[in-house]
């Protein structure tokens, strides 16, 4: 479990990261755009985008807990969890599963 900022190109686009925690934590690096399979967000701090990084791709993103301050660009291609709602890209929108 990563707890501090992190350079996602020693991880991406191969593993799942986990942001647990307290503090502020960052997705950053010298890449205009990362892409990854998944982010789990599941702290009491908040999540940023911040150094070169403008763009984030990710195939699934969880957020059971914490704040998220999204990048300029900002895609999902999978699903997106958010506390108890699911919802998943199908045919390029969006569908809550029920």
């Amino acid at each position: 479990m990563l707890t501090d900022n992190v350079n996602f190109s020693k991880y991406s686009p191969y593993k799942t990261v986990h942001f647990v925690g307290t503090g502020t934590q960052a997705i950053n690096g010298t890449a205009p755009s990362q892409t990854f399979n998944n982010i789990i967000l599941n702290s009491t701090g908040t999540l940023t985008v911040s150094g070169s990084t403008t763009s984030l791709t990710t195939s699934d993103f969880t957020q059971t807990a914490g704040s998220f301050t999204a990048p300029a660009n900002f895609d999902i291609n999978g699903v997106f969890r958010r506390h108890t709602h699911c919802w998943r890209k199908h045919h390029s929108k969006w569908k809550l599963d029920k």
